[in-house]
């Protein structure tokens, strides 16, 4: 299901026009792959809920990862469903029941950023978990986060 599935934007879109906006008024012309107003002369293409679509990813392209919402339907019921192979994070559409890449930004983690520093230097692990004051769940948690930042950034190298 797409998001514009249900959605005619084919109408006059002139300003001052009597069917600015009106979907399907009498005045209208079909011709070829445009429709002519005959109230005011403008020839407008007819837009399928498809190209609408693609417009719509285009268009929101530099939005991604500010804006979540399911590419398929433009659903907001979200739900974590792991990782890609590429170690990508992917969601599950509540409302579409589809699953997709979530392509948030990569935000720099200050505590992963010093357990790295940490393990460079050869720091003990109850050196690692004092400075970053963190219990054993959460060293082993951030090891995990920092395991996964490495193997995505050695398969992105390659």
């Amino acid at each position: 299901m797409n998001m514009f599935s249900h959605i005619n934007v084919d109408a006059c879109k002139t300003p001052g026009c009597k069917n600015l906006g009106i979907l399907g008024s009498p005045d209208y012309l079909p011709q070829g792959k445009n429709v002519l107003c005959r109230a005011c002369g403008f020839l407008f293409p007819i837009i399928s809920a498809r190209s609408l679509n693609l417009f719509r990813q285009a268009a929101n392209q530099p939005w991604k990862g500010l804006v979540k919402s399911c590419p398929h339907c433009g659903g907001t019921s979200l739900k974590k469903y792991g990782f890609s192979t590429k170690g990508e994070r992917r969601m599950y559409c509540r409302q579409c029941n589809k699953t997709f890449i979530s392509y948030t930004a990569i935000r720099s983690d200050a505590r992963q950023e010093n357990l790295a520093t940490l393990i460079g230097e050869g720091a003990s692990l109850v050196e690692i978990r004092a400075a970053l004051a963190i219990d054993s769940t959460g060293f082993s948690r951030e090891l995990q986060k920092l395991s996964r930042r490495a193997n995505q950034a050695e398969r992105d190298f390659v």
